[in-house]
Parts: structure tokens; sequence; C-alpha cells
């Protein structure tokens, strides 16, 4: 990954591996300054965007940071089902059960559209 982003610093789908690599070996520092630079990069594609932005908030789970992450990541890609579900996850367990419930319900309805 670091030869591509020789080449090119800001290839976000590069930036997205390494942040795994960084993930898979317990680095969560680096996989938190990894996930930063793809926010930063420009021309960064919106799926990878929403997946940044929804496992930063993962990473930042209880911080106000947290709601936060999750609806960038609910504005770069509005039926991303992964980022909708940690949303409603986040909004339980602060207790916000009518917003949890409506993410819960549009996870539901959007996964029936897909005969998942």
């Amino acid at each position: 990954m670091q030869n591509c982003l020789d080449i090119d610093p800001n290839d976000g789908d590069a930036l997205d591996t390494l942040s795994h690599c960084y993930s898979n070996l317990g680095d969560t520092e680096k996989e938190k300054e990894t996930l930063e630079k793809i926010i930063e990069a420009p021309g960064v594609a919106n799926r990878v965007l929403c997946q940044a932005y929804c496992n930063l908030g993962i990473l930042h789970a209880g911080e106000d940071k947290e709601l936060l992450y999750f609806a960038k990541s609910i504005e770069k890609e509005p039926d991303s089902i992964p980022a909708m579900h940690n949303l409603g996850n986040a909004l339980a367990r602060r207790k916000e059960w009518g917003s949890a419930v409506t993410i819960f319900q549009r996870v539901v309805q959007d996964l029936a559209k897909t005969n998942e």
C-alpha cells in the first residue's frame, strides 16, 4: 500500500486498505490517523468516505464524536445499512429510543427492499 501512496498520497482505496491493515494489527492510533487522512484527501469516493466515517464512529464509541461520524457516514452514502445500523446502536446505547427506533425501522425497510 505504501508504494501506491508514494505515487498518489490521496488514493482513497489504498488508504482504506492501509487502515484495515492497522486495524488487523491492533494499532488503533495508526488506524485513526489513516482514516483521518481519507476524509481530508481530495477526490475520495463517497463509498470510501462513508466507510471511513463509520469506522471512526466505531473507534470513538461513547464519545460525542461518535454520532457526528455516523451522521457524516450516512451523509456520504444515505442508503448505507452498516452506517445506519451503527448509528442506531449508538443512539440506543444513549437511551435515545425514539431516534434509535426510527433508524432501525429504516434499516429494516431498506433490507426488505434488497431481499436480504
